[in-house]
């Protein structure tokens, strides 16, 4: 739970997944990839499928989170979040949070209905998983979540409340890789990767960074620990997955590789459409540009600013304490400074400037907002 590298994740890792569970692959209509892997546990507490495996969060977040390496428990746990309809990161990350109050001695037995949440207590887990769907007992508090839950225990548990505008971060540490921080503080609903998740430094795509951005930049954007033009293409990735979420396109088969640009939806749209505009790039990236400040200005308009668009205080202060980015901490500002420049926000704010709008069609939320006072000052 954000407190280092977990020295046993090879335990519930690709290799041994594929090995002694994965039974065969699913994809969806028309896909040539089919990342979908179906499982099958034949014996055991956990016996069970064939299902649907769980993906790299999914395991992060029942697996390593909660410093459990048992990963038939991981898949039984995911499948039970599937079926009751819960979000297996939130319900992963809470209960890791609720592992860690239970270490520091915020929560007891008596908070707990009798559990014992040590570190990598299966059982108490699926217990867990089990009274959260259903808001039983503690599972009540832990249903709301770890912003939630940390005001209603109080004290000292918010310092280990790990979320962004109230939802549970996903499974990147800005610490090891420093523009996720940046999608984490911006993304409109949360502390989540799939609004403007980075894959170019991430999985290193040099080719790719020198068409899309200055060819001198290129080192200091593959750079994973460095902030140098992370707020230039995090802006740009984003208004991509706008493009990217607004034509139900999948972002394995798009973004991760970074494979879709702009002129994808150029040569594409428009003769699937007829829609002749959608021919003209100018037009494709105001398109995008329109959907994401749409989106911040409706969070404008409930009270977020830049002083939400923020980290939790472990990730900003904390330096990460084992592993490969042992050290690391990111630097936000700097980030956030260059992200609002190529925005065209108001650095001290967050609030859009009225040219900007005005340049995407947007007058009507310009002048929504300047009644609110939450439009840059003197735009």
């Amino acid at each position: 739970h954000w407190t280092g590298f977990y020295e046993q994740a090879d335990d519930i890792g690709p290799e041994i997944i594929a090995e002694k569970y994965r039974t065969t692959q699913e994809a969806c209509h028309g896909c040539a990839i089919g990342c979908k892997y179906i499982y099958n546990v034949k014996e055991g507490a956990f016996a069970g499928g064939p299902a649907g495996g769980p993906e790299y969060e999914t395991l992060m977040a029942f697996g390593s989170n909660c410093l459990n390496n048992d990963v038939e428990s991981i898949f039984h746990m995911g499948t039970r979040c599937d079926l009751i309809g819960m979000d297996t990161i939130s319900c992963g990350k809470t209960i890791g949070f609720a592992m860690e109050l239970w270490e520091k001695g915020i929560l007891t037995e008596k908070d707990t209905d009798g559990l014992d949440l040590s570190w990598g207590n299966v059982d108490s887990m699926v217990k867990l998983v089990e009274m959260i769907g259903k808001r039983e007992g503690i599972g009540d508090m832990l249903s709301k979540g770890v912003r939630k839950a940390a005001e209603i225990i109080g004290g000292d548990a918010w310092k280990y409340a790990v979320h962004v505008k109230g939802l549970e971060a996903s499974g990147q540490d800005p610490r090891a890789h420093q523009s996720i921080g940046l999608t984490y503080a911006t993304n409109v609903r949360g502390a989540d990767h799939l609004r403007s998740l980075s894959s170019l430094e991430e999985l290193g795509y040099p080719e790719i960074v020198s068409e899309r951005f200055d060819a001198e930049k290129v080192d200091e954007i593959l750079d994973i620990m460095s902030p140098k033009h992370k707020g230039e293409i995090i802006k740009d990735i984003e208004d991509l997955y706008a493009l990217v979420d607004s034509a139900v396109i999948c972002k394995y088969s798009t973004m991760w590789p970074p494979i879709f640009y702009y002129d994808t939806f150029v040569n594409v749209i428009s003769p699937l459409t007829g829609m002749t505009e959608w021919s003209e790039m100018k037009y494709v990236k105001q398109a995008a540009e329109r959907i994401s400040h749409l989106r911040r200005a409706y969070n404008h308009r409930l009270g977020i600013t830049r002083k939400q668009e923020n980290l939790p205080q472990r990730l900003l202060k904390e330096p990460m304490p084992t592993g490969p980015a042992k050290g690391g901490l990111p630097d936000l500002d700097e980030m956030l400074d260059e992200y609002y420049d190529f925005r065209g926000c108001d650095r001290e704010t967050g609030f859009p400037k009225r040219e900007k709008l005005q340049e995407l069609g947007l007058d009507y939320v310009a002048d929504d907002l300047a009644k609110r006072k939450m439009l840059a000052r003197g735009k």
